[in-house]
């Protein structure tokens, strides 16, 4: 890693907690269409009873992002339903609530603003609580789950899913649309600013405890029948099942986003970039993704693809 000389130059991170993750981590229009897919109806049956979901039931979803999960809940519980959808970032509420309201599931899912280690909720309110890759960024593991066990009915379910770490399986195209060396090379002063300036002081993956040791935490804590299942899915533009439409909108917010980040994460730095390297930096960025829609708009598969497998460990509140 070259020394780009701007570590030690940093200002103070220009975002409120209230839109940070959206603005600065993740990008809702991008992530929240994968979800969708990775909480589709195949995985209705699997996740069923991990969850501990029951017809016209209760559920508290922690972290809901975009709010797919929640979706995907509402969906499968059916009519007479509660899903609450709880996070602190006003942007992914907001879009949550517009979603939940163009598929019709509004009135099924209530979307609330709060934090994870005390949930706007009263006690023993919810047959079931769960959260999707939240726990890997709170550091006081064991507060965040029992806040989960407060509003958690004696007898509902609490479970945690989370994404398995490194070692995912990815293949190894001829025609790839992958970073280059030399964009990676021009990402890496950013990198540093953007963990310094915005990972550490959020606790980004600060987590103390890890998937492994979920099983015995929960048992710890007092829950009883633990169980723990793990399912798959496929990331890639070339499935059949996804369309064209599709794929074009994904592309274009994946580039949108990443361009909208070199910028912001440039804007840390007192000290300027080299002469034309955010330029430089850009032209890169364009230059593949213009690449992958001349495959995508001529019809050539590259079968890009990677697996990620997402565990789910839960138990029954006693």
């Amino acid at each position: 890693m070259p020394d780009s000389g701007h570590e030690h130059a940093l200002t103070r991170a220009p975002y409120r907690l209230d839109t940070v993750w959206s603005e600065w981590v993740q990008s809702v229009r991008w992530i929240d269409p994968v979800r969708e897919r990775r909480f589709g109806d195949q995985h209705r049956d699997l996740l069923w009873p991990l969850l501990g979901l029951r017809r016209g039931g209760t559920t508290v979803e922690v972290g809901c992002g975009g709010g797919a999960l929640t979706r995907s809940l509402a969906r499968w519980m059916g009519p007479g339903c509660a899903v609450y959808g709880i996070d602190r970032d006003r942007n992914f509420l907001c879009y949550a609530r517009r979603r939940a309201r163009e598929q019709s599931l509004h009135h099924r899912t209530r979307y609330l603003e709060g934090d994870a280690l005390a949930l706007p909720l009263l006690d023993a309110i919810a047959d079931a609580v769960t959260s999707y890759t939240v726990i890997e960024h709170i550091a006081d593991t064991e507060a965040f789950l029992r806040e989960q066990i407060r509003v958690c009915k004696p007898g509902g379910r609490l479970s945690v899913m989370q994404v398995q770490g490194e070692g995912g399986f990815s293949s190894s195209p001829k025609r790839s649309a992958r970073p280059s060396e030399r964009e990676r090379e021009l990402w890496r002063p950013l990198e540093r600013a953007f963990r310094r300036q915005v990972e550490r002081p959020l606790g980004v993956a600060s987590a103390r405890v890890g998937l492994a040791e979920l099983p015995a935490l929960l048992e710890a804590l007092g829950l009883a029948e633990i169980m723990l299942e793990p399912f798959a899915d496929v990331d890639t533009l070339d499935d059949a099942r996804v369309d064209l439409g599709r794929a074009r909108q994904h592309l274009k917010d994946q580039e949108n986003w990443t361009l909208a980040m070199a910028n912001r994460i440039a804007s840390l730095l007192i000290r300027p970039l080299p002469e034309d390297h955010l330029a430089s930096l850009k032209r890169c960025v364009k230059a593949r993704f213009r690449k992958q829609r001349r495959w995508l708009e001529a019809g050539i598969r590259t079968w890009d693809f990677s697996v990620s497998v997402s565990w789910v460990v839960s138990g029954r509140v006693r």
